[in-house]
């Protein structure tokens, strides 16, 4: 992913910054160090002590007053937390896909399945992943509730870098993964809200599950 500064410059180095911690390019614990990364994007130290408190909104960096600000270490608690939370607020967004989704949602979301189902048969882990945030968004629009969309996505930089970690540890194929989302898809065709929250709510626990199993092997990627 290139830097680019844009009008948002603070936010722009967030999304940057935040794009590499999710993807395991800058380590838990790393330290930020500003005077490097000022260099390196060549912006000036402001608009970058503005990202990184936004950063640490997100839960993506932890900053120690008056000392230095750290990639965040993650542990089983918040991971188990982020997932309790998650679990409801996607049951939710399933429910009212399934009561205010148009045809014309649907359609988008299927769209984004097919793209699921083919990089998942790939075994494309970086388009896998990048198609089930594609898949999720157009539910989200589908949802028409803009304090879910608010909420999900402050909490989606969290949740993204366990659900990124699992995809590259997991020894299982990505088909086993995509089959959640299959499940997911056939629920809300079939206009049923129930069906469709218990798939979401088991992809959700199955995430929690292996985001604590291969925890101590985060810092390895």
């Amino acid at each position: 992913m290139e830097f680019k500064p844009s009008k948002n410059l603070a936010e722009q180095i967030a999304l940057y910054l935040g794009e590499r911690i999710i993807r395991f390019e800058l380590k838990p614990g790393e330290r930020l160090i500003e005077e490097d990364l000022a260099r390196d994007l060549k912006v000036s130290r402001s608009p970058l002590r503005e990202a990184l408190r936004i950063l640490e909104k997100k839960w993506l960096v932890d900053l120690i007053p008056r000392r230095e600000a750290r990639v965040s270490v993650l542990n089983d608690y918040l991971i188990t937390c982020t997932g309790e939370i998650l679990k409801e607020i996607y049951g939710l967004v399933a429910r009212k896909t399934v009561e205010l989704g148009t045809r014309e949602d649907l359609e988008a979301i299927s769209a984004c399945l097919a793209v699921c189902n083919e990089t998942a048969g790939k075994n494309n882990i970086l388009g896998y992943f990048n198609a089930i945030i594609e898949f999720e968004s157009a539910c989200l629009k589908a949802a028409k509730n803009i304090v879910l969309n608010r909420l999900l996505r402050d909490l989606w930089p969290a949740s993204r870098r366990v659900q990124f970690a699992t995809l590259k540890l997991r020894s299982e194929s990505l088909r086993d993964h995509v089959n959640y989302f299959n499940r997911a898809h056939q629920s809300l065709m079939d206009r049923n809200s129930t069906m469709a929250a218990a798939a979401v709510r088991e992809l959700i626990e199955h995430e929690i599950h292996y985001g604590v199993k291969y925890l101590p092997e985060f810092n390895k990627l």
